[in-house]
């Protein structure tokens, strides 16, 4: 990668940074490549060993937000923070877990099922094993296939019950994190 194309795609990664920032830092690159090609690099030595520009990019531009972040926090949001944290959490407790729980009790108890269905031709294995005629060979065979269908049918359908369910947890806990930040 060349100087050019270095400096093009930081300036367009930090996009975001106020236009002085955005200028004094290519600068700074700029400055650094000129004074490593004066003591003979090249200049693909010299991007190669500043890393690649979206790390870079990603580096600065996170202490960009994390500075503003400290300088919009203010003080009074601390105590309605608190007050709605005490009354989500209260409200969460009272309302959202006990069905919360049943519905992930009911998932692991059909995950546990599925898995049963799976594994339970072994169990007909063992009745198979002391002499059986051939109409209860037939039925065990057959029912042992159609359990091991069955349960992994509820298997694919609980893969994505449990992904949706996840999900929906992930979204109510990023509701509840913004309502207590007041976004």
């Amino acid at each position: 990668m060349t100087r050019v194309e270095f400096i093009r795609e930081l300036d367009q990664r930090l996009s975001e940074l106020p236009d002085k920032e955005r200028l004094d830092l290519l600068s700074n690159y700029t400055q650094h490549f000129l004074a490593e090609m004066e003591k003979g690099k090249k200049e693909e030595e010299i991007a190669a060993s500043l890393g690649s520009p979206a790390q870079i990019a990603e580096e600065i531009l996170t202490g960009y937000h994390l500075s503003r972040m400290k300088a919009n926090a203010t003080i009074p949001k601390a105590p309605r923070m608190i007050i709605a944290g005490i009354g989500l959490g209260f409200f969460n407790v009272v309302v959202v877990l006990g069905p919360f729980l049943a519905i992930a009790g009911s998932i692991i108890g059909l995950w546990v099922a599925a898995f049963a269905l799976i594994l339970s031709p072994v169990a007909l294995m063992a009745y198979l094993a002391p002499p059986v005629s051939g109409d209860e060979m037939a039925y065990a065979v057959f029912g042992g296939m159609a359990a091991v269908g069955f349960g992994l049918l509820v298997a694919i359908v609980l893969y994505y019950v449990t992904k949706w369910m996840y999900r929906l947890t992930v979204l109510y806990v990023r509701f509840n994190l913004r309502l207590i930040r007041g976004e």
